[in-house]
């Protein structure tokens, strides 16, 4: 995988597939216990000649962590920057479309909202897709009624005030030291719990990939031990980020209301719909899609939802 070293001393990481000369790029940002590696092309990509980029998140894998005199927005964009400033020679004339899953979708949020004088590329956005998404907590007062109890107790109110994060890594470490312990417990969390109706789009999903189930929820399994193999600062950062400031508050300004935001949300979730439902009714140009099956469906139709925000 790519690393990126600024003069700073950071270390961003990342990789790329696709057109690396196209003017149009997927910017992607996967969830929580994962890198921004891409084993698998979309179709869409080289139908449409699009550059994919996937980016790893401050803190996993060998991505530097957030420092203690930023923020997880403010070094997300700073990161983000860097990034376009090295592959690219000229910026101006790119159109960027957004996506990200779960935790993902709040770097694929703060990247959208970022204003102008901050992130300039940002006039280059075109559009978004989150799925499974999270809203922000700041501004978003309700939103603890979307989460699971799970998520209640690693990212909710408490978490303001306790050292909860820093101690649930202590609990987990041990599920992430090797692939096959991270793999049983993948399964136990998503995969254990389709019904045969998701099972049967996973494996078309995954048939679509070039790949199998097991190899999918492998694969997945050897990246999450690598996404913490360096530490568990991206973890820890979390809930910090969910509760921090994003840049921006609602509703945008008009100049921020460009392409189409397309917001996917499942009906088997334990994350519920509320906080996609808060994300339509304030994000312009959004179309709102409740998709059937669980935390990942969203996925099993990606490819399409691109081509859908492209056009």
């Amino acid at each position: 995988m790519p690393l990126l070293t600024l003069d700073s001393g950071r270390v961003i990481a990342y990789d790329q597939d696709g057109d690396p000369e196209s003017n149009n790029v997927l910017l992607f940002f996967a969830g929580i216990f994962t890198i921004g590696s891409i084993k698998y092309t979309f179709p869409v990509v080289k139908e449409k000649g699009l550059h994919h980029i996937a980016f790893t998140l401050p803190g996993w894998g060998d991505a530097s962590p957030v420092p203690p005199s930023s923020t997880f927005a403010q070094t997300l964009i700073g990161d983000i920057t860097a990034l376009f400033g090295h592959l690219y020679t000229d910026t101006s004339n790119l159109k960027i479309y957004i996506a990200g899953g779960s935790f993902g979708t709040v770097p694929a949020q703060v990247t959208y909202g970022a204003p102008f004088d901050i992130f300039p590329l940002g006039r280059n956005v075109a559009g978004m897709i989150l799925l499974a998404p999270f809203s922000p907590f700041r501004i978003h007062k309700n939103y603890a009624k979307s989460l699971s109890w799970r998520d209640w107790i690693s990212v909710g109110p408490l978490t303001k005030y306790l050292p909860i994060p820093g101690l649930l890594s202590l609990v987990m470490g041990s599920k992430f030291k090797t692939v096959d312990s991270a793999e049983q417990m993948l399964r136990q969390i998503l995969f254990d719990k389709m019904d045969e109706a998701e099972k049967e789009k996973f494996a078309a999903h995954c048939q679509k990939l070039g790949s199998t189930p097991d190899e999918f929820v492998k694969t997945w399994a050897e990246e999450s031990v690598k996404s913490v193999e360096n530490g568990w600062e991206g973890f820890k950062q979390c809930a910090v980020a969910l509760h921090g400031d994003w840049g921006f508050t609602f509703p945008l300004d008009a100049e921020h209301a460009r392409g189409k935001v397309l917001i996917k949300v499942s009906i088997s979730d334990e994350l519920g719909s509320g906080m996609g439902e808060y994300l339509a009714q304030n994000y312009a140009n959004s179309e709102f899609i409740i998709c059937e099956g669980g935390h990942i469906s969203g996925i099993y139709t990606l490819n399409e939802d691109i081509i859908h925000v492209i056009s």
